[in-house]
């Protein structure tokens, strides 16, 4: 029997080899989110017709609409805690709201319009920026998520257009800013990336409760051209140093942690900037969607970059670039990664069992969030609305190492299981639990198979 394995064990590893990846995502879990789009009657929970922005704080998932028809409204959904599989839904609350006595974050949308780009940060609660088509008061809000149990607005802008991104900048150093001029950081400011008035990609930046207005007190002006959209961040320092960035409708954008780093999108091109501890932009990489083809795709929504530290010690970006709104887009044509040097990585998706994961084709319209602390990366496809949770490892409890298709039972089955693994690159294949799928890892099997269930058991 061991002779007849081995045999067929060297011809299966002659037929492929386990392809290495840089990055691996494992799902864990998923969450469907078609019923905050639910337009029958009167669906409390309704976040609009297409839901594509998205923050997430480990445990709640925080949803913001679009309106692609007529809706009754758009608003902010909020899922509570993506790991119970009880009623936790609900819409952000505040019976004191300037917009409607019910939901602060319900708005009556223009056709083709609504929130446009969350963020989430410790300390600072969720920020969101909101597109009504003009200017007015609301374009940004934020919410306490940290000392209430329901979230509760926290801070409203009184003028400008929202119309790109928001984020929460943790300051050069890692560790705020001093808002209120007394010598003691007080957290994380308010980025916004408003009207793209400038092809720097001018940032406005407030306090979280947005008292000081946007673009106020924060960032120092700029030197050249102050009377430009106020105090900005130069990571595009000027019209002849963008690189592909036609047009400079910034999309989205993200800082580190620990604020060295700054990632944008616009035009389908991603930037990556190093800044100082004075805030200034040493460094900076221009990825082309299209090298020296500016104006691509500068008026696509949905293109997004995210920051992602620390993923099994890895920082790298994640890029979704959408060149086109057309149905019938693949995944990896469209979401990209890339470390802080501008190399492009390599990466695979597998689902709970861990098989490799096909992410179906569609829109092409993705969003995501990472929470460092627990290792998981949020992202929404908002094709299919549903939001995928992965982590660098499997979650998986212990199981039998001989076990490799999953059944609860160790037979000659599983021989063909661990080729599969072990040529897909799945740590389920990782019988010898050194942490890499390698042809050393058979031996390991044939010892777990040998001792049938009384084997060894494997975590994945």
């Amino acid at each position: 029997m061991k002779k007849a394995l081995l045999l067929a064990l060297a011809a299966g590893m002659a037929a492929g080899s386990a392809a290495a990846q840089d990055v691996e995502f494992h799902r864990v879990a998923i969450d469907d989110i078609n019923d905050f789009r639910d337009t029958s009657g009167t669906n409390p929970l309704l976040s609009g017709s297409l839901i594509f922005s998205m923050a997430f704080d480990g445990t709640d998932v925080y949803i913001a609409g679009f309106n692609n028809f007529q809706d009754p409204w758009v608003q902010i959904g909020h899922v509570i805690d993506y790991t119970d599989t009880g009623p936790n839904r609900s819409g952000l609350i505040d019976f004191t709201d300037p917009f409607n006595v019910n939901t602060s974050s319900r708005r009556t949308p223009v056709t083709f319009r609504g929130y446009t780009g969350m963020d989430w940060a410790p300390g600072a609660g969720l920020i969101a920026v909101y597109d009504s088509g003009s200017s007015g008061v609301g374009s940004v809000v934020t919410y306490d998520t940290e000392t209430q149990q329901t979230p509760i607005l926290n801070g409203v802008s009184q003028a400008d257009r929202g119309l790109g991104a928001v984020a929460w900048d943790p300051g050069p150093d890692g560790n705020g800013y001093d808002q209120d001029g007394d010598g003691v950081s007080d957290g994380p400011v308010a980025s916004l990336l408003l009207q793209p008035v400038d092809p720097r990609g001018p940032i406005g930046v407030t306090r979280p409760d947005l008292s000081t207005g946007l673009g106020d007190g924060i960032y120092a002006p700029d030197p050249v051209a102050p009377e430009v959209q106020g105090p900005i961040l130069e990571f595009i320092p000027g019209t002849t140093d963008r690189g592909g960035l036609g047009g400079t409708f910034w999309r989205g954008f993200d800082f580190s942690p620990d604020g060295q780093w700054v990632v944008a999108v616009a035009d389908a091109d991603l930037v990556i900037a190093e800044r100082d501890l004075f805030n200034n932009v040493t460094n900076r990489i221009v990825i082309e969607s299209s090298p020296g083809a500016p104006g691509d795709a500068p008026f696509i929504i949905g293109q997004q970059s995210t920051f992602v530290d620390n993923y099994d010690g890895q920082d790298f970006v994640m890029l979704n670039k959408r060149l086109t709104t057309a149905a019938g887009q693949s995944f990896t044509g469209n979401v990209e990664l890339y470390n802080t040097a501008g190399t492009q990585l390599t990466y695979a998706l597998f689902d709970e069992n861990g098989d490799p994961l096909a992410m179906p084709d569609g829109i092409g319209l993705y969003d995501f969030s990472w929470h460092e602390p627990t290792q998981t990366l949020a992202l929404l496809d908002a094709g299919t609305h549903i939001i995928h949770f992965f982590q660098p490892q499997p979650a998986m409890g212990d199981r039998l190492c001989a076990d490799q298709n999953g059944d609860g039972l160790v037979t000659p089955a599983d021989f063909n299981g661990w080729i599969l693994n072990f040529n897909n690159g799945s740590l389920i294949a990782d019988t010898n639990q050194d942490g890499a799928v390698t042809p050393a890892d058979f031996n390991g099997w044939i010892l777990a198979f040998n001792q049938g269930m009384n084997g060894p058991t494997c975590n994945p």
